[in-house]
């Protein structure tokens, strides 16, 4: 008997383990060879077709009949790659891509360290925070990455969370970049504070010490943003006199600004 994946029922789906990695080698498997082992199923009393067995096969059939995650795609191509021994030409015409799309592909789980694959392959960092932050920082920092990825997992990151602190660390400089990696939920809960402080009523003394404090702040990220993108383009502007006495002036500011945080830190 033949039945469409619509036909099936999969009620007992909770019962049975993902486990994303294998999936991914079926998955490959079927795209190379086809299916080679029939599912099972029973009939119930209104005559729909609940599945017994095969649970890993629907679901490696229906990931390749949607549209998967980069990372998923990585997975299936390696698979196909190392498993069935097909070459980068071949799996470029067997996906309708170029061979520099396969190439690129690839190179998303060549990047990432296995530990991160295996959170990944577990569901605890969604996909798209894997190919959006894990991937550029792995190739920029993999002991980082293997470090928060960790941290992502265990707390349950969201995305958005997590591209607030993948925000932070490229603004950052090495020893800042240690510290959000040291203590990446630290920063968010500073971050959480800062934000509830700020909507303290402006008209009290707190209210605006702490307006002018997210102020400042805010300042500070969206010039260090805009400088190191502006000076990895254009490293010779760094020179400029005018670019020196600007610097000159905003480190003098910055001095008296943490004579001010030192008063703060003193009254806690």
């Amino acid at each position: 008997m033949q039945l469409e994946l619509r036909q099936i029922d999969l009620r007992y789906a909770a019962l049975r383990i993902a486990d994303a990695s294998r999936e991914a080698a079926l998955a490959a498997s079927m795209l190379a060879e086809g299916q080679r082992h029939p599912v099972l199923v029973v009939a119930d009393a209104e005559s729909r077709y609940v599945l017994v067995d095969g649970y890993r096969r629907v679901r490696a059939l229906a990931a390749l009949g949607r549209r998967p995650e980069a990372i998923e795609e990585a997975w299936l191509l390696r698979a196909l790659l190392t498993e069935h021994g097909l070459d980068l030409r071949t799996l470029a015409t067997r996906t309708g891509r170029t061979v520099s799309w396969v190439s690129r592909r690839l190179g998303l789980v060549e990047a990432l360290p296995a530990s991160v694959q295996q959170i990944l392959q577990r569901g605890a960092v969604c996909a798209h925070a894997a190919q959006k932050v894990l991937v550029p920082l792995a190739r920029a920092n993999a002991s980082h990455c293997e470090r928060v990825a960790a941290v992502f997992a265990e707390e349950r990151w969201s995305s958005r969370q997590i591209a607030q602190w993948w925000r932070a660390w490229r603004a950052a400089d090495g020893a800042a970049r240690e510290r959000l990696v040291a203590s990446p939920s630290l920063y968010l809960r500073t971050v959480a504070t800062i934000g509830r402080g700020v909507a303290l009523p402006p008209e009290t003394p707190e209210g605006r010490a702490a307006s002018s404090l997210g102020a400042a702040s805010s300042a500070c990220w969206r010039a260090r943003t805009q400088l190191a993108r502006l000076l990895g383009d254009h490293p010779e502007v760094s020179a400029h006199p005018a670019v020196q006495a600007a610097s000159t002036q905003a480190r003098s500011a910055w001095v008296s600004l943490e004579k001010a945080l030192e008063e703060i830190d003193a009254g806690r």
